[in-house]
């Protein structure tokens, strides 16, 4: 009794030991083909259900395919040679989960010498095989950057002495190893120096990685090198030294370089090129307006006296002539009817409206006076419309008139909306539903007008954008910097105001 009691103890002990190290047991008896396993053993395998696995081949078909005739093969030998069982493998959860375990395991024999019995452990190294691929990679990985022969590699102690240098260090530098390893960074151009000090500094601190880009001298002159640099700590956790990788990126440099050049020159040209439009638009609205000075101060003050003179000469007429009466009376008429459409062209040349009623009283007037025919016409304005600088205001008006002209005209819209709001920007669409055009069909009749109202985007600085396209409608969008940071007008009420 007491040596059972003591062999359950060892027994006990034993199992402990074992459920605490996360190793299963397992005995399969041979003459039987019967297979135990322990608790510990099925949640290895997934399983939480003895009678799932009763047999080597129930065992089987939860290892991995690629696995499965290696297993076979390997408790065969061990059956045959004796030696002890050794193997690794995956299994295949019942969930689909794949884990890697090791197994080990000892032959028994019967009184007669024959296979009888094998028993084992079992064991998860997961996490092991993971830890020794990642491992296997890196390593891989930063030998491939080593021999790397377009890359530089040199690493240097805190005290910027070089520790290592690759074959391509060498090589860009024009020095053997021996001239650069225990030396300092004395191919630093001086204008960086402090910079990749500074650089050096912020690699001791988390996350002991960063980028920089410096000029380094070699023997074909100075040239970019782009590095990534990293701390390399000791087991204690101090930085010792640092390691950089680099490429020369003299090439991208110059090629920045010329871009920004060109890009500079491209801007000035585009200046230019506003400053002119703008000049012209100037030019061309002073034209209008001295042309509508003299239309209005001129012919047609010319008209309404010779219109006085024919009413003039049919009042002395004698009753005696009413045909002549009849003629001078449509004469007069005719006169005052020229005069007026010349009146209304110099208001057209120069909008006065502009001066006195500023954008929004010009845009709601421009929408009276236009011919709508069936089209419903909606002037909309989403913020308060401040007076604006004379170019800027002018070309919003002009802009909406061609666009509100050319959507009556061309497009046979039921509804044209025009929207004007002001913040930072000013910002104009006109938007119609009816046709629509190709914008790039240059052959239509209002291209010409087109081509006028983006120069005056242009001029104010702002873009032109026309979508459209057949059976979908038309938007005219015009935006521009606002040029005067006044505060809204008070009278301005925000809302929207249309009519048929």
């Amino acid at each position: 009794m007491p040596g059972s009691y003591r062999q359950r103890e060892i027994e006990q002990r034993l199992a402990l030991a074992l459920r605490s190290s996360g190793m299963g047991t397992w005995s399969w008896d041979l003459r039987t083909n019967v297979l135990s396993w322990d608790d510990v053993m099925r949640a290895l395998f997934g399983h939480g259900d003895a009678r799932l696995v009763r047999t080597v081949d129930d065992c089987v078909l939860y290892i991995h395919p690629d696995d499965a005739e290696t297993l076979r093969a390997r408790l065969e030998r061990s059956i045959a040679s004796g030696e002890d069982y050794a193997q690794e493998f995956r299994a295949v959860w019942p969930a689909g989960t794949v884990r890697t375990l090791a197994a080990r395991g000892a032959l028994y024999r019967d009184d007669s010498g024959r296979p009888a019995r094998m028993i084992g452990v079992c064991w998860d190294v997961s996490e092991q095989k993971a830890a020794q691929e990642a491992l296997r990679t890196s390593e891989e990985r930063y030998r491939g950057l080593i021999e790397s022969q377009q890359d530089l590699v040199f690493r240097f102690d805190l005290e910027e002495r070089v520790t290592f240098a690759n074959d391509a260090y060498c090589a860009r530098f024009g020095l053997t190893r021996a001239e650069i390893l225990g030396n300092g960074l004395t191919h630093l151009h001086p204008d960086d120096r402090q910079a990749t000090t500074a650089a050096v500094l912020t690699l001791l601190a988390p996350p002991h990685q960063g980028m920089l880009e410096n000029r380094v001298r070699t023997p074909d002159g100075w040239r970019w090198i782009s590095w990534s640099g990293c701390a390399i700590k000791d087991p204690a956790g101090r930085v010792v030294e640092i390691q950089c990788v680099g490429r020369d990126v003299t090439e991208r440099h110059v090629a920045e370089e010329e871009l920004r050049a060109s890009l500079e020159a491209l801007q000035l040209r585009e200046e230019r090129l506003r400053l002119l439009g703008q000049r012209l638009v100037r030019v061309r609205d002073d034209e209008r307006r001295r042309l509508g000075l003299d239309l209005h101060d001129g012919v047609c003050q010319d008209l309404v006296g010779i219109a006085m003179l024919v009413g003039s000469l049919r009042q002395r007429l004698p009753s005696t002539e009413p045909e002549m009466a009849k003629t001078f009376g449509h004469v007069e008429r005719y006169l005052q009817g020229v005069g007026d459409h010349l009146r209304d062209l110099a208001h057209e040349l120069r909008p006065m409206l502009l001066d006195d009623l500023g954008l929004e009283g010009s845009l709601r007037a421009l929408a009276d006076g236009s011919v709508a025919g069936t089209a419903r016409l909606l002037v909309e304005f989403t913020t308060p419309i401040a007076r604006l600088d004379e170019d800027v205001e002018l070309a919003v008006y002009r802009i909406a008139q061609e666009a509100l002209g050319n959507a009556l005209r061309h497009a046979a819209a039921t509804t044209i909306t025009v929207t004007l709001g002001v913040d930072d920007t000013v910002w104009l669409t006109v938007h119609d539903d009816g046709r629509g055009f190709d914008p790039a069909d240059r052959g239509r009749g209002h291209s010409l007008g087109l081509a006028s109202i983006g120069e005056r985007a242009l001029a104010v600085g702002g873009t032109l954008e026309v979508v459209s396209s057949p059976g979908a409608g038309t938007a005219v969008r015009f935006t521009c910097p606002r040029r005067r940071a006044e505060a809204p007008q008070p009278a301005a009420v925000v809302g929207s105001w249309g009519r048929r």
